[in-house]
């Protein structure tokens, strides 16, 4: 579960959602909201600050570093090429035209648009 809040914050601070500077929910609120211990939370936290994503002041809380909406989105772009490339490799070994490869991305975008 702590998994699942670590890449939550990730999306919220690369959408702007959480902004750098402001503050992330306390520890013991979020807990309280997502039904999970307290623990649970303290561990993402952790990690998400290891990362360089946020800052934590004891009894202050914790904010999103400046410079993190940026490293964020960046990590997120290099994944996605990464899987966009290991996609055009496979078609280009498949021999699937570009136009095909093309519409199979439109396919998956309606798919996913509803």
């Amino acid at each position: 579960m702590y998994m699942a809040i670590i890449e939550e914050i990730r999306f919220q601070i690369a959408n702007g959602i959480l902004k750098e500077g402001g503050r992330l929910p306390s520890i013991r609120n979020l807990a309280k909201t997502l039904n999970v211990s307290v623990i649970t939370v303290k561990r993402a936290y952790k990690e998400v600050e290891e990362a360089g994503y946020i800052t934590t002041i004891a009894a202050k809380g914790s904010k999103v570093s400046i410079g993190a909406r940026d490293r964020i989105r960046e990590e997120f772009l290099a994944t996605i090429r990464e899987h966009v490339t290991i996609a055009y490799l496979l078609a280009r070994k498949l021999k699937i035209s570009d136009a095909e490869f093309g519409m199979l991305y439109e396919l998956v975008k309606a798919e996913h648009n509803g």
